[in-house]
């Protein structure tokens, strides 16, 4: 049986567990690609990030990992209707 709780008690939730989250994710690259803004209003902001460019990225990157092969990014962009041309280029470099 689930019960409802305060608003208050939901927030304090949330809270606790997103510095969870922030903990767990410190020492991983997770933190600089996927945090937007200051969540904490502590003293280090984090930059706003770009999510579309992120996106498009990261799609890049794993079409050029895939070698030319089927795979789940070139599949998910075939879907949509985008078909990439071959590249000989070699792989998509991370910056």
């Amino acid at each position: 049986v689930l019960q409802e709780g305060s608003d208050s008690d939901d927030e304090e939730f949330n809270e606790e567990y997103a510095a969870a989250l922030d903990t767990e994710l410190a020492g991983t690259a997770v933190p600089s690609s996927t945090r937007e803004g200051d969540q904490g209003g502590g003293e280090d902001p984090l930059p706003e990030v770009d999510v579309d460019l992120a996106v498009v990225k990261n799609i890049l990157e794993s079409v050029a990992s895939q070698e030319g092969l089927p795979g789940p990014a070139s599949n998910l962009l075939g879907l949509l209707g985008v078909h990439l041309p071959a590249s000989d280029a070699g792989k998509v470099e991370p910056q």
